[in-house]
């Protein structure tokens, strides 16, 4: 068990890669699941991307409520990216309005890099008017702002 605690991050990997790989092939071969080997229906592919994967996260690493919001978001967002190329587009039905969020993902990261940008300009600025250390100040922001928030 201390094993696995170890490598967490691989066994997550490893989750991952199965799962992509089986929807990959589900969606691209014939097979009982997919008898004419071109048509696949997205509701196991959303399932596992909103279910799935978020529990599976969540029994190998523990976070707290709003950790595993954030990487069920990420991984979402992550899945929906990768879901519009698995699926065939004759069978995309959810899908195409699904990638349309890819905008909205997109905005909040920009929003929030500028943010990071303008507060540290701001202590930089501060400390500058200060002729105090920058680094150290830099340095406190960092472990008081970002670190308990896990951003870092």
């Amino acid at each position: 068990m201390n094993r696995l605690r170890a490598n967490r991050n691989l066994v997550f990997m490893l989750f991952l890669s199965i799962f992509w790989y089986v929807h990959y092939f589900v969606a691209n071969s014939e097979n009982t699941l997919n008898p004419n080997g071109n048509s696949f229906v997205e509701w196991p592919l959303l399932f596992d991307l909103i279910i799935t994967l978020p529990l599976i996260y969540y029994f190998l690493f523990k976070p707290t409520l709003k950790q595993l919001a954030i990487k069920s978001l990420i991984l979402l967002s992550l899945g929906i990216f990768i879901g519009a190329f698995v699926i065939p587009e004759s069978s995309q039905q959810i899908w195409p309005y699904l990638t349309q969020l890819r905008y909205l993902v997109i905005v909040v990261f920009v929003l929030f890099e500028l943010s990071l940008i303008f507060s540290l300009l701001h202590i930089i600025k501060s400390s500058a008017n200060i002729e105090s250390n920058i680094e150290q100040n830099i340095a406190s922001f960092v472990k008081n702002k970002l670190k308990p928030h896990n951003l870092v």
